[in-house]
């Protein structure tokens, strides 16, 4: 049960976690000063299209690929936005056949007062933690977004912005990384899982937890955590025990199936981490970790250990990873021993040249 525990708490209060933490307050509070300027009809997930959409208008198919998402799903995402008057479908000057998803006048005014209400939360993060520092998460953050291929991050021509605020980064940094956590613990045999499920695993005490409780961490009603537990009860993850303090209450704990999750889960983040290591350096990612646990006044973590072995699937991803970047083959040997070593690159060869039925010697 001890490991139980800690995997729970790393669970509960690791980069991720916080980086996520930071994103739903920022989002949240961006929200309430755009309701209070009167733009009404939002939802936090609207951020992604109307993002890109401030960038210039797109096509169905392209909005769609660049979220990530099926056309079906996006077509649906973007109906009430069109409802609300925020988009309008203009013609395509390239083929008069075709329409384009662009922002109304009243869509191109709350992108305004988006951006003004992001860029006073900046300066609230620059008040707490200083401009230099601030300056360091905006590049490291755009490099985060280059090199995980974030959705909806259009990088500068001329390298990185130096004017770009953090603020403006981390709600499409969460969403890509929370997706790449979900679609990895889903790939480890856990295919009913959702992103709402985590409000109840991600705050589970290790003594149990009541509704009550878990609805005051989230922020959101007893009635939304009740519908997540009887989901996740359904799938075998969380059972009710009569609290010892309150007979007439109860509280949820964790089941064995629950406890395989958590640490299925804490595995796949861990990788996560260690690949923004490989690809980013390590000193840049304890750096950035430090500043988020300052942000969100999280308590310190240990470092991840960056000199830990690497998995067969770690760099097996790495080494697409490179690929479908279109990186010249002749430069991969360099870019494999450059980032993971020169043990990781005879290691990752060695696994490449099975991969193809190539004798390894």
């Amino acid at each position: 049960m001890p490991q139980t525990s800690a995997a729970l708490e790393r669970f509960r209060n690791n980069p991720l976690k916080q980086l996520n933490a930071l994103s739903n307050d920022c989002e949240q509070a961006t929200m309430q000063g755009l309701a209070a300027q009167g733009f009404t009809r939002l939802a936090m997930h609207f951020a992604a299209p109307m993002s890109l959409l401030g960038q210039r208008p797109h096509r169905l198919t392209e909005l769609a690929q660049r979220l990530a998402m099926s056309k079906q799903l996006c077509l649906q995402s973007l109906r009430p936005l069109s409802e609300a008057g925020y988009i309008a479908r203009q013609a395509d000057p390239l083929d008069k056949r075709a329409k384009l998803i662009a922002l109304s006048p009243r869509g191109n005014q709350l992108i305004a007062a988006a951006n003004q209400q992001l860029a006073d939360i900046n300066e609230r993060y620059v008040a707490q933690l200083g401009s230099a520092e601030m300056a360091f998460l905006s590049r490291y953050a755009q490099r985060v977004c280059i090199e995980m291929a974030v959705p909806g991050f259009e990088p500068n021509r001329t390298g990185i912005d130096e004017q770009l605020p953090f603020s403006m980064l981390i709600g499409m940094i969460n969403r890509s990384l929370q997706r790449h956590l979900m679609q990895g613990t889903i790939a480890r045999g856990h295919p009913h899982l959702q992103m709402t499920h985590g409000q109840v695993l991600a705050c589970l005490a290790p003594e149990g937890s009541s509704v009550g409780e878990l609805a005051q961490a989230n922020g959101v009603s007893s009635q939304a955590i009740s519908r997540v537990a009887r989901q996740l009860d359904e799938l075998g993850y969380v059972e009710r025990h009569s609290d010892p303090a309150d007979g007439r209450s109860q509280r949820l704990h964790l089941t064995e199936a629950g406890v395989e999750l958590i640490d299925d889960a804490v595995s796949v983040m861990t990788e996560l981490e260690r690949r923004l290591q490989y690809h980013l350096g390590d000193g840049d990612f304890q750096r950035f970790c430090m500043a988020l646990q300052a942000l969100s006044g999280a308590e310190p973590q240990a470092e991840v250990n960056v000199a830990a072995p690497l998995s067969v699937p770690e760099l097996l991803t790495y080494a697409a990873d490179l690929l479908d970047k279109g990186q010249p083959s002749a430069d991969l040997n360099a870019a494999v021993e450059k980032r993971l070593g020169g043990e990781a690159q005879t290691q990752l060869n060695a696994l490449l040249r099975l991969a193809v039925g190539t004798p390894v010697g």
